[in-house]
């Protein structure tokens, strides 16, 4: 809902087995306000608005049918209709660059903060220069609302040595620039999950509950 009780709804259609994400905006008695749609391949997972009214969709672009292959997507819209500001995720300084674009990486939430900031997490394929080893890990960036990034993106250090596999899919909003980030976490790729949070206070991590035995 924004500012002015308006509300925001976002999904994806799907034919022929491709998605493509759809966000409209309606008025308190469902009138639509103002519509606009991705192109086929581009998903969406989450959406928030600022204060200001900026509708933000978080999600990824398919880049690959077989195996699946994803690319981090986020769009900012001022108004519905008009083109959005766009921004795919960036690697970190330690990581081995991805030139074939093999490696999956997926927006799965957003949230605003509360001094304004849009907050994106998700998952993607971490591969380290140290041991070329990749990992699932979760990843968050922090924007402006006009998508410029805020900080450098922010990996997931798996609570430890960072030889685990971990994701981001929901992030809480508290007071006092506070959040909650939480996911999934296992120490090897096909065993069953378990549900973790990480809370953090000006950007500093707190910390790292993971729920034994949860699935």
């Amino acid at each position: 809902v924004d500012a002015d009780q308006n509300i925001i709804v976002a999904g994806n259609t799907v034919k022929t087995g491709v998605k493509t994400y759809y966000v409209a905006k309606l008025n308190a008695g469902g009138s639509r306000l103002g519509e606009a749609q991705g192109v086929p391949e581009e998903e969406v997972a989450g959406i928030a608005v600022t204060a200001d009214g900026v509708i933000v969709v978080a999600g990824a672009v398919r880049t690959a049918a077989q195996p699946p292959a994803y690319d981090w997507r986020v769009w900012g819209y001022t108004k519905l209709g008009q083109a959005p500001w766009v921004d795919t995720l960036p690697l970190g300084a330690d990581e081995e660059p991805d030139v074939a674009n093999k490696r999956n990486e997926r927006a799965r939430a957003v949230a605003v903060l509360a001094g304004g900031d849009v907050l994106v997490a998700g998952e993607r394929e971490y591969r380290k220069l140290a041991d070329l080893t990749t990992y699932a890990r979760a990843s968050w960036q922090r924007y402006s609302s006009v998508g410029e990034r805020i900080g450098d993106l922010r990996t997931s250090d798996a609570n430890g040595p960072g030889t685990s596999h971990d994701a981001a899919n929901a992030v809480v909003v508290l007071p006092a620039d506070v959040f909650v980030i939480s996911g999934w976490a296992r120490t090897k790729l096909g065993q069953s999950p378990q549900a973790w949070s990480r809370r953090f206070e000006q950007g500093k991590a707190q910390e790292f509950r993971v729920e034994q035995g949860a699935s």
